[in-house]
């Protein structure tokens, strides 16, 4: 089963996200950017794809996005903002403007993935 790294600053929200994701997915959460990064050095399985907050207390999540890469360079990523990204910022991953409907998370989660193969 595909792991996502779930970074996402709001308890409810990351909560919310875990427990739809979870239908699917393992999921692994973090509430800031420090977490997420080490989990990123440290976590023993896969991580397949981040699904982080653009808007981290103690990380901007692009910034998040470019150090996940240079750790996991075969993630993929799903950026989540209430605001539109940068045109700078669009090609670098999905983006997931706020609010949005949870069908449209897993939507994207799978898209990003693509085909996955069962064992």
């Amino acid at each position: 089963m595909p792991t996502i790294l779930l970074v996402e600053d709001e308890d409810p929200l990351r909560e919310l996200l875990q427990f739809a994701l979870s239908e699917n997915y393992d999921v692994v959460t973090s509430r800031d950017g420090q977490g997420a990064v080490s989990l990123l050095r440290s976590y023993p399985g896969s991580l397949d794809v981040l699904v982080a907050d653009a808007g981290l207390p103690d990380f901007n999540g692009w910034e998040l996005l470019t150090l996940s890469c240079q750790i996991r360079p075969a993630i993929k990523c799903v950026m989540m903002s209430g605001y539109p990204p940068l045109p700078n910022q669009s090609h670098l991953c999905r983006f997931l403007r706020k609010p949005f409907q949870l069908s449209e998370l897993q939507h994207i989660v799978s898209e990003v993935l693509g085909p996955v193969r069962q064992p």
